[in-house]
């Protein structure tokens, strides 16, 4: 069911994103996140776009080595292809996307907690920013809605999740009502609003980035 960006904004203010500690001095000095195919073309690492991560990857851009999250989770089998999509095409396109979970204030869908929980070992970083303010210095960037975990598809009574040109729709495309969104997602490259926030733990002290 379609829905517009003002009733999305009203039942979910927040998006989480989390990063590996390392990525933290480049974002405080951009205040910009960058799809994962920006950082590997800039890396020298094009061969990557659309090959599955596995375990993360780290690039030299400019001064800065950057790790990227694997998509260990990603597996093929586990998904129902669509559009005429091939693996690589999937990738691709995932690869040129940064996402966030959604969420409120006090924390993110129960799909990004599960995510973050993943991660726990390897100490990464939590980032929140307010959906009205990251669309508000991002005009020409376009919100993507996705109600599953994009990168992690599971097999529901013998059949895989879909996955293709419609895994991800605008607001007013959407088939699906916004209680149901899981990610939002950008193309490309988002700019971090100032009031962009971090902590260590999801229900950590969250501070200025």
């Amino acid at each position: 069911m379609p829905f517009s960006l003002a009733e999305y904004e009203r039942k979910r203010p927040y998006l989480y994103h989390h990063t590996a500690r390392q990525n933290l001095q480049r974002l405080r000095h951009l205040l910009r996140l960058d799809c994962a195919a920006i950082l590997l073309d800039a890396g020298g690492l094009s061969h990557l776009l659309k090959v599955k991560r596995r375990g993360p990857t780290e690039v030299q851009v400019g001064r800065y080595r950057v790790q990227i999250r694997d998509q260990d989770p990603l597996y093929e089998g586990n998904m129902s292809l669509q559009g005429g999509w091939s693996f690589a095409d999937l990738i691709h396109h995932l690869n040129q996307h940064v996402f966030f979970w959604s969420g409120t204030e006090t924390g993110p869908v129960t799909y990004g907690q599960r995510h973050f929980g993943r991660y726990r070992d390897e100490t990464p970083v939590f980032l929140r920013a307010t959906f009205a303010e990251l669309l508000s210095l991002n005009p020409a960037a376009e919100p993507l809605f996705c109600k599953y975990n994009s990168g992690a598809p599971r097999c529901s009574k013998g059949k895989g999740s879909p996955r293709g040109p419609e895994t991800f729709a605008t607001a007013s495309q959407t088939t699906f009502n916004l209680g149901s969104v899981v990610e939002v997602a950008f193309r490309n490259a988002v700019m971090l609003p100032a009031t962009t926030q971090c902590a260590d733990k999801l229900n950590g002290r969250w501070s200025p980035l």
